[in-house]
């Protein structure tokens, strides 16, 4: 499909990382202060030690905006400690399963995206969004269907028609 030359450009990966580090941080800071965060001397709460969930391997993208955060609210004096725990495998499952089963764990904050609801659905989790609590949407996941470039289809529209007519 050729590129629509109305369409507003992708956000450099860093710029996107930034702006999610940016937002995280935001919303950790209304996060923090619903644990006390004020209270940092016990060495119990959030403020002292919280611990980012990325429920997916070291370098990817919840990867990369949970280390963000860190970075982030370590340089704001957010908190004193924040770690990021990696927990990858069946597109997040597995990690959203072990955070699920903290319950009540307030020094701990998982991040995740969209592609979390299709590997709910398609692995036939157990564990599901109705188990935790959403507290803040950071990012907007961006769809993107391509084609080769000798391709028959121009638009979305015509390859819609066209499956229609033959699925």
């Amino acid at each position: 499909m050729k590129p629509n030359p109305t369409s507003t450009p992708r956000p450099s990966r860093w710029r996107r990382v930034s702006l999610a580090a940016f937002a995280v941080l935001g919303s950790t800071a209304v996060a923090l202060a619903s644990v006390d965060a004020s209270a940092s001397g016990t060495g119990d709460d959030a403020r002292s030690r919280l611990t980012l969930f990325a429920p997916a391997g070291a370098g990817g993208g919840w990867d990369g905006a949970a280390r963000g955060a860190q970075q982030a609210m370590r340089a704001q004096g957010i908190v004193n400690n924040a770690q990021v725990v990696n927990i990858p495998g069946a597109g997040g499952t597995i990690g959203l399963t072990k955070f699920a089963g903290m319950g009540g764990e307030s020094t701990t904050m998982m991040l995740m995206g969209i592609t979390m609801l299709g590997a709910i659905n398609i692995n036939g989790s157990d564990t599901t969004l109705e188990d935790v609590t959403p507290i803040a949407r950071l990012t907007e996941d961006y769809d993107v269907l391509v084609v080769p470039a000798d391709s028959p289809y121009n638009s979305v529209e015509e390859l819609v028609a066209d499956w229609k007519r033959d699925p």
